[in-house]
């Protein structure tokens, strides 16, 4: 393996290393039956690992799958900015000093990611709502809201006035 390449593995590994106390986590707080956010789960190492850095598909699910016991989650809400990037606002007007890793990948890098996304929500429409962010940041929220509110409200969560 090249430098690089075992650097995106070792940065796959990591990725995923934190993945088992997450599910644990994740387990613990739905058998409590409480509610569980994350801000990424299993999806993006398949798009960000997978697509993005290039690593075979089934190696992917073999490590998402050792990492989470399979453990889905009901509802993922990925966000589409202006780019066409779903993810964070990867933009060249970002300072420096918040920029990470993947801030600094190419375009092509960040289509792969974003189509892995969309493969990903065809494949599982059942959980993913694709969220179109190119409005302002109320219309975003108002979007947001139309769906995870009846989502919890189906499940007990919230009274129907919520």
């Amino acid at each position: 393996m090249s430098t690089s390449r075992s650097t995106r593995w070792l940065s796959c590994c990591l990725c995923r290393g934190s993945g088992p106390p997450r599910a644990h986590a994740f387990v613990a707080g739905l058998d409590a039956n409480q509610i569980v956010l994350s801000d990424r789960y299993a999806d993006a190492t398949v798009a960000y690992q997978g697509a993005g850095r290039g690593f075979e598909a089934k190696l992917i699910q073999e490590i998402v799958q050792l990492a989470t016991g399979g453990l889905t989650p009901e509802l993922t809400l990925p966000v589409r900015f202006i780019s066409g990037r779903i993810g964070g606002a990867h933009s060249a007007s970002r300072s420096r000093k918040n920029t990470d890793r993947l801030d600094i990948e190419d375009a092509a890098f960040h289509t792969r990611v974003r189509n892995a996304y969309l493969e990903i929500a065809k494949a599982e429409a059942h959980r993913f709502r694709v969220i179109d962010a190119r409005n302002s940041t109320q219309e975003t929220h108002r979007k947001v809201m139309d769906i995870v509110i009846p989502f919890l409200q189906g499940r007990g969560f919230l009274g129907q006035d919520e």
